[in-house]
């Protein structure tokens, strides 16, 4: 089981790119017959999401 922490960034792109070297440095250490499950994986968000947080991002 992995647990994968990540640095408080500016903005979601800088996010998902922080997320997406966590996973390719998890990919990379993974055996042959090991996968990330894909359910454990964030759901893309809605409009609703994204407006319900703004405020959180002030």
């Amino acid at each position: 089981m992995f647990e994968l922490v990540a640095p408080p960034v500016q903005g979601a792109t800088a996010a998902v790119q922080n997320l997406k070297y966590l996973q390719q440095i998890v990919n990379d250490h993974l055996a042959a017959d090991e996968r990330i499950w894909p359910l454990s994986i964030m759901a893309p968000l809605s409009a609703d999401d994204l407006a319900y947080g703004a405020p959180l991002r002030r």
